[in-house]
């Protein structure tokens, strides 16, 4: 009965550090996916600032080569009546 007993400890005590490590493999799992969803946060985020200049810079070059809004609606419409044809 005692080395029954101590088995038990035994194998609770080896559950306890299979639930451990467990847990921290998942903390590790989840601080990885974590520093992964930041990065693509921050990549995101320098993106937007790259295509708002981009965009700004394409309106400032719209404005030198005379090209307006109703200009570009033009085209378009140009282009949707060409592709029906």
């Amino acid at each position: 009965m005692n080395n029954n007993s101590h088995n038990l400890k035994s194998t609770s005590n080896k559950d306890c550090y299979l639930g451990i490590l467990l847990r921290e493999q998942k903390a590790t799992f989840h601080k990885r996916k974590l520093i992964l969803f930041l990065q693509v946060e921050e990549e995101i985020s320098t993106l937007k600032q790259v295509l708002t200049a981009k965009e700004h810079r394409a309106s400032e070059l719209r404005k030198i080569l005379g090209i307006t809004p109703l200009s570009q609606i033009k085209a378009e419409l140009n282009k949707v009546q060409s592709s029906q044809a």
